[in-house]
């Protein structure tokens, strides 16, 4: 009896020990295959992060990339603009101060040619052709010969 309840006793003991360590074994495969299934899952998704961040920063920097040079060419364009408008305006204003002037003086000159061409005429006609010549007769022709005196 004694021996047969050794047996026995041994043999539960063995059974029960193989059973934790089938149980043991069996929970370390399945926390080693959830943990690596957890790693893999955590690996993916930082990979995902990281990628995503990646495109949003290159998009993010390609966008601020093209909104700084459609605003550097605005900018140019303007000042390019604003400088031919200047340019030109300048040069329509000379032009117009020169054209007003050069009337002027041409007007002025016209003006002066005109009085002194009267005045010449005036000083060489003879006055109602009271003058005489030589005073023997008179002169029937009412304008003198350059300065000569009727």
């Amino acid at each position: 009896i004694a021996m047969a309840s050794y047996i026995a006793m041994a043999t539960y003991i063995t059974r029960a020990t193989h059973i934790a360590i089938a149980t043991y074994i069996t929970r370390a495969k399945h926390i080693a295959i959830a943990t690596h299934i957890a790693m893999a899952t955590y690996i993916a998704m930082a990979t995902y992060i990281a990628m995503v961040t990646y495109i949003a920063m290159v998009t993010y920097t390609a966008m601020a990339t093209y909104i700084a040079m459609a605003t550097h060419i605005a900018m140019a364009t303007y000042i390019a603009m604003a400088t031919y408008i200047t340019r030109v305006t300048h040069i329509a204003m000379v032009t117009y101060i020169a054209m007003v002037t050069y009337i002027a003086m041409v007007t002025y000159i016209a003006m002066v040619t005109y009085i002194a061409m009267a005045m010449a005429t005036y000083n060489v006609h003879c006055h109602g052709n009271v003058h005489r010549h030589g005073n023997v007769h008179y002169q029937s022709n009412a304008y003198c010969h350059g300065n000569v005196h009727c």
